[in-house]
C-alpha cells in the first residue's frame, strides 16, 4: 500500500549533508568536559523523550484527549515530552546504544486498556506461544499475553545541528525490524554509532489492518564531531 503524499514539517532537503558536516558551536568559556552540578545524576534519574509514530488510535491524535497534539496526523513522528512534530520523514539518527528487549502485560482495550506489568520476566509463562482447542475442534496457537518490545537508545539529529537523545521502542509487527537493526550494527563490529540511519514512515497493511511502520536505512558513516559526541553520550548513559 503507497502511503499519500503529505506536507511534512520539514523541507525535503539534504538533510544528510546538513548533520554530518555541522556541529553545534559552544561558547569558548565554556569548557568542553566540565559537568560540575551533575555529579549525583546517572542513568537510572534521566528518562530521556520516546520517538513515536502517531497511528489511527494514538491518543496525540484526538482532540478530545489531554495528551492532544494540534496539527499531529497518524504516519508523523513526535516527541514524546516536547509533543514537537518531526513529520513522516526522512528523519536521521545514530545508535547510543541496543538496550536489549523487554516484555510489557497489557490490560485488553475492551477493559480500559493501560499497563498491567511493566516488567514480566522473559521466562514468565506470560511470553510464551499457548495452545488451545477451538470452536471446531482444531489446535489454535494463541499469542503470548505479554508484548515484546526492543529498546533503542538514540540521538536524533536535526537539520539546524541539534542532537536530540531519545528512546526508540519497536514491538509487534515492527520486531523484524528490530532484528534487522540489531544485525546490522553488530555485524560491523564497530560502535553502533559508528554508522548513521534514515528513518522514514511506511504505509503498512496486516490482514484488515492499516496502520504505520518504520523504515530503516543506513546512510553512511558518522562524522568524527558526532561520532565524538554520541560516544560520550554513551559513557554517561
Amino acid at each position: 500500500m503507497k502511503a499519500a503524499t503529505r506536507e511534512t514539517e520539514a523541507p525535503k532537503t539534504d538533510a544528510l549533508a546538513t548533520f554530518v558536516n555541522q556541529s553545534l558551536t559552544v561558547p569558548d568559556y565554556i569548557k568542553s568536559g566540565d559537568t560540575r552540578g551533575t555529579e549525583n545524576i546517572d542513568s537510572k534519574d534521566i528518562r530521556p523523550p520516546a520517538l513515536r509514530l502517531a497511528q489511527s488510535g494514538t491518543p496525540q491524535t484526538k482532540r478530545q484527549e489531554a495528551s492532544f497534539i494540534d496539527g499531529l496526523r497518524e504516519g508523523e513522528f513526535f516527541n514524546s515530552l516536547t509533543n514537537e512534530r518531526y513529520g513522516e520523514g526522512p528523519l536521521y539518527f545514530v545508535i547510543v546504544n541496543q538496550l536489549g528487549d523487554r516484555y510489557v502485560e497489557f490490560r485488553p482495550m475492551a477493559e480500559g486498556g493501560g499497563v498491567i506489568d511493566p516488567n514480566v520476566p522473559e521466562n514468565d509463562k506470560r511470553t510464551q506461544f499457548t495452545t488451545s482447542e477451538g470452536p471446531d475442534g482444531k489446535t489454535v496457537r494463541n499469542k503470548p499475553i505479554a508484548t515484546k518490545f526492543y529498546d533503542f537508545l538514540i540521538l536524533l539529529l536535526r537539520q539546524d545541528g541539534r542532537r536530540e537523545l531519545m528512546t526508540l521502542s519497536l514491538k509487534g509487527t515492527q520486531l523484524k525490524k528490530a532484528v534487522d537493526l540489531n544485525t546490522r550494527i553488530k555485524t560491523i563490529k564497530l560502535p553502533s554509532w559508528a554508522q548513521v540511519f534514515q528513518l522514514d514512515a511506511l504505509a503498512e497493511r496486516k490482514a484488515q489492518f492499516n496502520y504505520y511502520g518504520y523504515r530503516f536505512t543506513p546512510s553512511g558513516w558518522s562524522a568524527q564531531d558526532l561520532f565524538a559526541a554520541a560516544e560520550g553520550f554513551y559513557e554517561v548513559m
